[in-house]
């Protein structure tokens, strides 16, 4: 190795010391939903187990629809562990809302060790 070499990788490696460039990649932190320390809060049955309107608070997903939900009401209890719930949702950008009869199961999902998370099911026609 010249000393050409040696002098360029040291002035590199000194050059990122001094600029916080680092070698170590930190991960960003999980989002609300995959992170163990909200595991205890995340009960999908005991939401679908009451008589009460729940509203949207903050989203970390993204919708494959121009409409965001603004609510969901349990209506009924089904067979098979599903529930049918009132959705209330309005399209991106509009204030009119709208109100759809949907299907949801609970599943659990990454690392949770209960049902943590709700399966929309949609009435095909009205996106067909």
């Amino acid at each position: 190795m010249s000393l050409y070499s040696i002098a360029l990788a040291t002035f590199l490696v000194r050059t990122s010391q001094l600029c916080g460039f680092s070698s170590t990649v930190s991960l960003p932190d999980p989002p609300y939903e995959d992170d163990p320390k909200n595991f205890e809060h995340q009960h999908a049955t005991g939401l679908l187990c009451s008589s009460y309107t729940y509203y949207m608070w903050s989203r970390t997903h993204t919708s494959q629809f121009q409409s965001e939900c603004v609510s969901v009401k349990v209506t009924s209890g089904l067979r098979n562990g599903t529930y049918q719930v009132l959705l209330r949702h309005r399209f991106t950008g509009s204030k009119q809302m709208y109100s759809l009869n949907v299907t949801v199961h609970p599943f659990t999902s990454g690392s949770h060790t209960e049902d943590n998370a709700l399966f929309f099911t949609f009435p095909s026609s009205k996106y067909a």
